[in-house]
């Protein structure tokens, strides 16, 4: 994996997780009161658009990380189970994400572990490199 790919991966992280954070806090933190009673802040769906328009660069840059370094590192017999914790944490991620968008049935439990799976996976993902 070379300095370049890495700060690709590094940045996409890094503008995903501060959209989504910036998402989460209007969300629940930044409430209008109107005449008609209390509305979200007026960015909440610009922020939540951007966060979804964004991830996928996430995605195409894991599935070229996956090939450059993932499954190279997999051959090897001493492996970081670090790395094998932020690629289940990343999945868990991406798939709560999708199901959030498309599954309105769990809508809370979908919610909260998107939310604390995402914290996890950037911390994981700093501590690793």
């Amino acid at each position: 994996m070379t300095k370049t790919e890495r700060k690709i991966f590094d940045y996409t992280n890094i503008i995903i997780f501060i959209i989504g954070l910036v998402y989460f806090i209007l969300k629940y933190f930044f409430k209008i009161e109107t005449a008609y009673g209390v509305r979200p802040h007026p960015f909440t769906s610009i922020a939540l658009h951007l966060h979804i328009i964004t991830v996928p660069f996430l995605t195409i840059s894991l599935g070229y990380l996956l090939k450059a370094h993932i499954l190279e590192k997999l051959k090897f017999k001493y492996k970081r189970s670090s790395g094998i914790t932020i690629l289940i944490l990343f999945i868990l991620m991406t798939f709560g994400g999708y199901l959030l968008q498309i599954n309105p049935s769990y809508i809370d439990f979908l919610r909260y572990s998107h939310i604390i799976i995402s914290f996890v996976w950037v911390a994981g993902y700093f501590w690793h490199r």
